[in-house]
């Protein structure tokens, strides 16, 4: 479970800004997102998952450290480059633009609620960003945190030693990938919602497992509302099915 969300999140913080406002000082000069290559047989939507597990190294070599993609209707400038991801990072400005969140916002429009530190731009972000360093990043406010961590790692731990104990060989964890996914999820949630959700537990509680899939079928039908024409929204089952998995996700935390 762990990886195929994974994968589908990368998918998502992969886009480029809507709006390419640097160049980019390469070996041989500076490179407009213009003249950024685009390979032929680039992947559209269909393959784009693919893409992102497989074609990286494999485009790198052939095309250098920046190309494009296309995803549905976003035009994706894809960094292949540690260097020039520090240059970008470190040029972004006071208001950095992050990647397209039409989609989640077209959700809290609908819903009337309010946009957060993933949805908001420029001043309102910055403002949201700033009330959360004081709390996540500052050591002396992050050391709160160390109680509530050290318990669900030990949690994680006594997990692990039972699946271990519970496989053929005795020391076998089946699926490494979704145990730290929900290890993840717990931690974050514990930090969050200040109680535990029973991510580590044999039997995950329903409602916490009714969230775990929400978090999942909202990712997963992201990809078609993304990509199929809005007319289609009250055709097919995508649209309803992203909406009431982003409600279902809100009840949680409510």
């Amino acid at each position: 479970m762990g990886n195929k969300y994974l994968t589908i999140v990368l998918l998502f913080f992969s886009c480029a800004p809507r709006r390419v406002l640097y160049r980019w000082q390469l070996p041989g000069g500076a490179l407009t997102a213009g003249e950024v290559p685009l390979p032929a047989g680039a992947p559209g939507a269909g393959s784009h998952i693919l893409f992102i597990n497989r074609g990286r190294v494999l485009f790198r070599k052939l095309y250098g450290p920046m190309w494009k993609s296309t995803f549905g209707k976003y035009k994706n400038v894809n960094i292949g480059s540690p260097e020039i991801l520090e240059q970008l990072l470190r040029q972004e400005g006071k208001y950095p633009m992050r990647s397209d969140m039409a989609l989640w916002k077209e959700h809290r429009d609908i819903r009337q609620l309010p946009y957060g530190p993933f949805t908001e731009e420029g001043e309102r972000w910055y403002r949201l960003r700033q009330v959360l360093n004081q709390r996540m990043l500052k050591p002396s406010e992050a050391m709160q945190y160390a109680g509530a961590i050290n318990e669900v790692v030990s949690d994680l731990m006594v997990r692990l030693q039972a699946e271990r104990a519970g496989s053929p060989s005795g020391v076998l964890v089946g699926d490494v990938a979704n145990l730290l996914y929900r290890f993840a999820l717990e931690g974050i949630s514990y930090i969050l919602f200040e109680t535990r959700i029973g991510c580590l537990e044999r039997e995950i509680p329903a409602e916490t497992r009714r969230f775990i899939d929400a978090i999942g079928l909202m990712l997963k039908n992201s990809i078609f509302a993304t990509v199929m024409p809005q007319w289609s929204r009250e055709l097919l089952p995508f649209w309803n099915r992203y909406l009431a998995s982003w409600d279902t996700i809100f009840a949680f935390g409510l």
